[in-house]
């Protein structure tokens, strides 16, 4: 993942040699997420104001693999050819390449890194990671790999707290719902990414996506999966399944119309038709719905075809689903309808007093098992309108899939679609509409399982470091064999960037994280802080699967 290692430095770093105090023989630093300030309310509250602590090990791998690749294996000279041509540009004086070559000449990081278990949930300010070196005269070096450490990271940190408040949500809902909760990680997919920072983001961060959840139409983040955590590439990672997008469906469209001379609407029955039938007659199979009239496929076209998807050949894993996917509009509209739902009289009154200027509003009820709708022009002048009359858009995508396919009713009394049917929809997701759709389904009667929900480049591309105060800092030194405790706590600040102070050792005490710092060299041996990497030398490190079991207990 990293290239040029010797460039993936800010460059003031390459003065600091010259800055660090003299006689400076270990530089300690910790890796902390110091606030959650900038996470959504939504994920603070799903999370309990916890992080989800992951890509410690593939971030140390690549960085190992990197300075294996481009540094030690190479003659100096070429080896450093890049830093060293470029080096006096940023500092404004002569480069002192000593250092580096003192280092190329060991063969070997001397640096010592501890990590929490990856997939620990835990509080902010709570140190995942510490570093020191190993070889007194490498102190320096410590600060010089804090800025890949941090920029490889951070990203996978948040995503990885994101994707699990996804699935603590959706688990919540499968469960108020009558759900399956198995469903739940297939029920959050990946589609973020083409709208990610180009091809190793989108696969790196489809391994924070993974962390919780099964499905992703990401391929990349398998290969750097089975790289990274010891996992065999020829097993199962994630998966799904056969999509029609925009282009294949207008295509077909418009030279169906021409070849036929028909209406648009009819070009898109017989693509529809063949899609179901003759490319993919069994399994499942996702086609997007709105290339031009949406709500004519799902009362048109879809009804239509109820047959043909009813008689779909279910594959080895006895699945025959047809999974329609509208992409634009408001998620929570088209999922789940226009109309606000209510329970008495009393809550369209209240409706009418909080928006006075009110017209032409769609209510709807749930009465043992039946949605049924009224319109309103005001509060004291409406009348019901018969069901049959509903415009689709006030229904939403649910209700009439349902009204065409039906389905069954779980035990807490909420209704599942057919199996042969359902709906993907990727389009904005965030936390805030998933937990729309879902509450809304629930008040329609629904459970929430009955849509799936692609999570996209707007959830994991919209974060920074600060989004969980993310930073490396030093909190140890030992100058001329004194042992100096360290800390950063600037007056001017709101208390956000104070540092952890000294050594530190992280416990799990009355059902949480704690930190203790200020540790003795002996009291740092100890704690949940342990040993991935020393000298060149990896340990503790853990597959896909054991991280994915520790979230797993964790929902």
């Amino acid at each position: 993942m990293i290239n040029n290692v010797l460039l993936s430095a800010d460059s003031y770093k390459l003065s600091h040699h010259k800055q660090i105090y003299p006689g400076t023989t270990k530089l300690y630093e910790t890796f902390t997420p110091r606030s959650l300030k900038h996470l959504s309310a939504e994920a603070r509250e799903l999370t309990n104001d916890h992080i989800v602590w992951f890509g410690v090990q593939a971030t140390v791998t690549a960085l190992h693999e990197a300075f294996q690749r481009e540094f030690f294996s190479q003659p100096f000279e070429q080896a450093i050819l890049a830093l060293q041509s470029q080096a006096h540009f940023f500092t404004g004086e002569s480069f002192n390449i000593e250092p580096f070559r003192e280092l190329h000449s060991l063969g070997y990081l001397p640096i010592h890194i501890k990590s929490l278990p990856e997939g620990s949930l835990i509080p902010a300010r709570i140190p995942g990671l510490t570093i020191t070196n190993t070889h007194d005269n490498f102190a320096w070096l410590v600060g010089y790999l804090e800025t890949v450490l941090s920029n490889e990271t951070w990203k996978s940190v948040n995503n990885a707290t994101i994707a699990f408040a996804y699935r603590r949500l959706l688990t919540q809902a499968a469960l108020s719902t009558g759900a399956s909760t198995d469903f739940v990680k297939w029920q959050g997919h990946d589609f973020s990414s083409r709208g990610m920072s180009g091809s190793t983001d989108a696969a790196r961060q489809g391994i924070s996506h993974l962390t919780s959840f099964l499905g992703s139409d990401a391929i990349g983040p398998t290969a750097l999966i089975s790289h990274y955590y010891d996992t065999p590439a020829t097993s199962f990672i994630a998966g799904s399944i056969p999509a029609s997008e925009h282009m294949t469906e207008t295509l077909a469209i418009q030279t169906i119309a021409k070849s036929l001379n028909c209406s648009l609407h009819e070009a898109e029955y017989h693509q529809f038709r063949r899609l179901i039938t003759e490319l993919y007659p069994s399994g499942l199979v996702a086609r997007v719905c709105d290339s031009y009239d949406y709500w004519h496929v799902i009362t048109n076209i879809i009804p239509r075809l109820k047959q043909e998807i009813l008689s779909r050949t279910p594959d080895d894993n006895g699945m025959a689903k047809v999974v329609v996917r509208p992409d634009s509009g408001d998620p929570v509209d088209i999922i789940c309808g226009t109309a606000i739902p209510v329970d008495t009289p009393t809550d369209i009154e209240r409706y009418f007093n909080s928006n006075r200027n009110a017209t032409g509003v769609w209510f709807v009820t749930t009465k043992q098992g039946a949605n049924q709708y009224f319109y309103y022009s005001n509060a004291s002048n409406g009348g019901a309108t018969p069901s049959y009359t509903v415009p689709a858009e006030v229904k939403g995508s649910i209700v009439c899939l349902w009204e065409t396919f039906g389905g069954t009713v779980n035990n807490k009394g909420y209704r599942e679609l057919d199996p042969h049917i359902g709906l993907i929809y990727g389009d904005s997701i965030t936390i805030k509409r998933a937990k729309d759709i879902t509450n809304k389904l629930k008040r329609l009667g629904f459970a929430s399982t009955n849509v799936v929900l692609g999570i996209g480049s707007y959830t994991y591309q919209m974060s920074s470091r600060d989004t969980l105060g993310m930073a490396l800092k030093a909190t140890f030194a030992v100058v001329n064999g004194i042992e100096v405790d360290l800390n950063k706590d600037p007056l001017t600040d709101d208390g956000t960037k104070r540092s952890a102070k000294g050594r530190v050792r992280v416990e799990y005490h009355n059902g949480d994280y704690i930190l203790l710092d200020q540790q003795s060299e002996s009291e740092e041996q100890y704690g949940l802080l342990c040993t991935i990497y020393r000298n060149g030398v990896f340990s503790n490190l853990e597959s896909f699967s054991t991280i994915r079991s520790r979230i797993d207990s964790l929902v």
